[in-house]
């Protein structure tokens, strides 16, 4: 990574630490038991997941009293500063759960004025998500930690990463993720039954940090989630981003976002099978 000024070294630093001390949290019970603090028809919310995020929390107070913070368990903390930090300690909770090793902890900094944060912790659609500065993801599993800091590139475990830009759709996985309601589920598999038809494979796998730093190395071509969380996706679009793909993000309603991701090569031909779908039209 190219030199960063002190003050960005430092934001840079405490995201990574703070990612890797939650991931190792996480994986210290990762296979034993589990305490599910919340059951949905579609989702779970766990014990780990709150003493998580709780660890990141407490390293990134002890160096920014003026940070705001947007967390997915603990809610909304409005601070007084330019900078806000967005956290998912644990993204791909059902997964860990049933002991499927695809899991990650997302962390973001952003610059967002403290109206917009406080427009959200008041239930209403905050708008622009602000301008990224770092971003990072950490699988504990395969300890692969995805990092990238604005303008100075995205990297997986210090090697540069490089988004796909030369393969077709029909070349490429497109991975997906259906959502936890019935609507939203409804709409992602028509959406699939679509890009199954064009694309190399269709993929769901279940956790969005994971999904959207895969196509930031290549691996995949395409992400494509309706209603998903700002704490699923903020970490990785910067990795994503400094990598040179591509992505789309629609808030359509307070803290609800539709999300594409895409090497630059395909988004056209993506954009044209959404537009048919009714992705955009919500």
């Amino acid at each position: 990574m190219n030199t960063l000024n002190e003050f960005d070294l430092l934001i840079y630093n405490t995201a990574v630490e703070a990612a890797m001390k939650a991931g190792e949290l996480i994986k210290t019970q990762y296979h034993e038991f589990i305490a599910v603090e919340t059951e949905f028809a579609h989702d779970l919310k766990l014990d780990i997941d709150r003493k998580a995020e709780k660890a990141i929390i407490d390293i990134i107070e002890s160096h920014y009293s003026d940070h705001s913070i947007i967390t997915e368990e603990d809610g909304i903390k409005v601070k007084s500063g330019e900078y806000c930090w967005i956290i998912d300690p644990l993204d791909g909770s059902v997964n860990y759960y049933y002991g499927l090793p695809y899991f990650c902890t997302c962390i973001a900094c952003y610059k967002i004025s403290p109206a917009s944060v406080s427009r959200l912790a008041e239930g209403k659609k905050m708008g622009n998500p602000g301008e990224p500065v770092a971003g990072v993801v950490f699988s504990p599993v395969s300890s692969e930690l995805y990092t990238a800091f604005k303008g100075k590139g995205a990297f997986r475990n210090g090697v540069r990463l490089s988004a796909d830009t030369k393969r077709k759709l029909s070349e490429v996985i497109v991975i997906m993720s259906t959502g936890s309601t019935p609507d939203i589920i409804n709409k992602s598999l028509c959406i699939a039954n679509k890009f199954a038809l064009c694309a190399r494979k269709v993929r769901m796998f279940g956790a969005t940090g994971l999904d959207i730093v895969n196509v930031a190395s290549g691996t995949a071509g395409v992400f494509i989630q309706k209603g998903t969380n700002l704490w699923d996706f903020a970490a990785s679009r910067v990795i994503l981003e400094e990598a040179g793909g591509e992505i789309k993000y629609i808030e359509t309603d307070a803290g609800k976002w539709d999300v594409v991701a895409s090497n630059p090569a395909i988004s056209g031909e993506v954009d044209e099978i959404l537009k048919s779908c009714g992705f955009y039209e919500d």
